[in-house]
């Protein structure tokens, strides 16, 4: 069995609602991350909710995934990046590129009851956890005493993806143990099916 690997980037946000028709999705375009785009094959959307903007399309989106692949991605920023009503800025002051609903293809969702008690849409009680190994586990438990109890939105992102991916054929997807490194999943795949 030969098995294809897909290097990911996994982006856990907030749809952008309000923007045209369908609404979009927001990419940073500091240095580092537009670098990213030659090293990962595609980049991976979880649409999660924002408890204190409620928005009527925030129901449609909640759990839904998208994908574009780098190098489009790429060619759209290098084609828009000029464009001042696509630039928003983070708290931070960072620039993010607007990128359309049309643009992503959508191929999946996370049930919004995972959602929810993942703890990713900023309610802070998140129901997973690492075990002694480092690995993330459910644990409902609200008087927990795990002290590394996942609390940022990227880390349990990444989680959910990697169940994700898992249970919708590929044969693994292994987080990557750098938080800020260049690549968040690694995707095997099963050529032979």
């Amino acid at each position: 069995m030969s098995v294809r690997v897909i290097n990911a980037e996994i982006k856990c946000c907030t749809p952008f609602y309000t923007f045209g028709e369908n609404g979009a999705m927001t990419y940073p375009i500091t240095p580092g991350q537009y670098n990213k785009l030659s090293i990962n094959e595609c980049v991976w959307f979880l649409a999660t909710p924002d408890e204190k903007f409620k928005h009527y399309k925030a129901e449609y989106f909640n759990g839904r995934i998208y994908r574009i692949r780098c190098k489009v991605l790429k060619e759209y920023i290098d084609n828009n990046r000029h464009i001042k009503k696509l630039i928003k800025y983070n708290h931070e002051g960072k620039p993010r590129i607007i990128i359309p609903i049309e643009y992503l293809k959508e191929v999946g969702r996370i049930d919004e009851k995972i959602i929810q008690e993942s703890g990713i849409s900023g309610a802070g009680d998140s129901a997973y956890s690492t075990d002694a190994d480092g690995k993330y586990i459910k644990d409902f438990s609200k008087n927990s005493t795990d002290n590394t109890n996942t609390s940022k939105k990227g880390t349990i992102g990444e989680f959910l993806m990697k169940q994700y991916f898992e249970e919708n054929g590929a044969e693994y997807a292994e987080i990557q143990p750098d938080p800020y490194g260049k690549t968040d999943l690694k995707i095997g795949y099963n050529n032979d099916t």
